[in-house]
């Protein structure tokens, strides 16, 4: 048998017709990124792996391995049709829901909080991987109450299983990755015609949602008063990490310091994970986080043009669902990082250190490259 990997358009084997088919363009976009967070891990973690008493490339050589499974996860799942998108969504789903809830009781305690299971020596965060399955779950509820109009309860439905992720992501506590999947949420139901009454009800109980939190949480309320007030906060806490950061971002000027001749990751303990992007800034410089952040713009924006000309509902709400996945997570650890909001333990994907992380972003991708593909159109 006769292999053909040539990449005519008038190649119509497997990987041709996929080839030909995917939007090229946003799955370079990503692959850029995961080489740039490839390179941001092999240059920020050896300093905190020595800090742990690990060795000089262990966060490194565990990140490349990440990367490589998700580069599997993303050609793989990529080439799937509408109907294994659905049934992988809805499996995958109903798996990480039962996981999310396990680690309340089987979880490993990192940090105060009970958030990843021990599997086989590595740590799974089930929260990471439920958030695009739950997208895509929510999207085809949605979809096929509008369809069905009056004889399926597809919006009460998708309330349900919002509340049954949302509980145990409180009580681990996680509320960042909380907040993330309620905003996605509201988005959806929004795009899927909720209404202005109902949307600004929504955003009443958010508000006292946020104060429950404040007040029954201490780490919220720390720091969002470390945030507020610095002058009341741990001058080596969450604050301190932000205003290391900004240093970082100011020396690094337009072009950066170099490679390795950073400092800022000597004195962060997250500068592999959620400060990384102050690495990045003291390293290679503003120029080259503009080009970052292009890169997510520009995978974010055609995911929306493809939402805004699909053909269905369901791919609407997927494909806009995805993309807000991505962009809630930016623009969370972005402002995180720059002091714009109080300090949230959010990873930029595709960049910071993290095997749950790194696939559940993979995941996202894979997702929108099938939903975009031109058969679907």
């Amino acid at each position: 048998m006769q292999l053909d990997f040539s990449f005519s358009r008038t190649n119509h084997t497997f990987w041709g017709q996929w080839l030909w088919t995917t939007d090229l363009i946003s799955l370079f976009a990503t692959l850029i990124l995961m080489g740039f967070g490839t390179l941001l891990i092999m240059a920020a973690s050896p300093a905190v792996a020595h800090t742990y008493g690990y060795g000089t490339f262990f966060f490194f050589k565990k990140h490349l391995f990440f990367t490589l499974l998700a580069l599997g996860v993303l050609f793989s799942v990529s080439h799937m049709s509408l109907v294994t998108l659905r049934r992988t969504a809805f499996v995958g789903f109903a798996l990480c829901l039962l996981l999310l809830w396990a680690t309340l009781l089987l979880g490993t305690p990192i940090k105060g909080a009970k958030r990843w299971l021990s599997l086989m020596g590595l740590q799974l965060q089930p929260s990471e991987l439920l958030k695009p399955c739950f997208v895509i779950v929510v999207a085809w509820l949605l979809s096929e109450s509008k369809r069905l109009t009056g004889h399926f309860q597809g919006q009460r439905l998708c309330v349900l299983l919002a509340c049954l992720t949302v509980v145990p992501l409180l009580l681990q506590p996680d509320i960042g990755m909380t907040f993330g999947v309620v905003v996605v949420f509201v988005i959806q139901l929004f795009l899927g015609g909720l209404s202005y009454l109902l949307l600004l009800g929504s955003g009443f109980l958010g508000a006292i949602a946020f104060l429950a939190a404040f007040f029954c949480f201490p780490h919220v309320r720390h720091r969002l008063e470390s945030f507020l007030y610095p002058e009341l906060g741990n001058p080596f806490g969450d604050q301190f990490q932000t205003l290391q950061a900004l240093s970082a971002i100011q020396k690094g000027g337009w072009f950066g310091v170099g490679l390795g001749e950073g400092t800022v990751k000597l004195n962060l303990p997250d500068a592999h994970t959620d400060f990384i992007f102050a690495v990045a800034a003291e390293e290679f410089g503003l120029l080259f986080c503009v080009t970052l952040l292009g890169l997510y713009a520009l995978i974010i924006a055609r995911a929306f043009w493809y939402a805004l000309h699909a053909q269905s509902l369901f791919k609407t709400l997927a494909i806009a669902g995805l993309a807000s996945c991505l962009a809630v997570q930016v623009s969370v650890n972005v402002a995180s990082v720059l002091g714009l909001i109080p300090t949230k333990g959010m990873p930029l994907p595709f960049i910071s250190y993290g095997g749950s992380s790194m696939l559940s972003s993979a995941l996202v991708m894979a997702f929108l490259l099938a939903f975009t593909r031109k058969r679907f159109y």
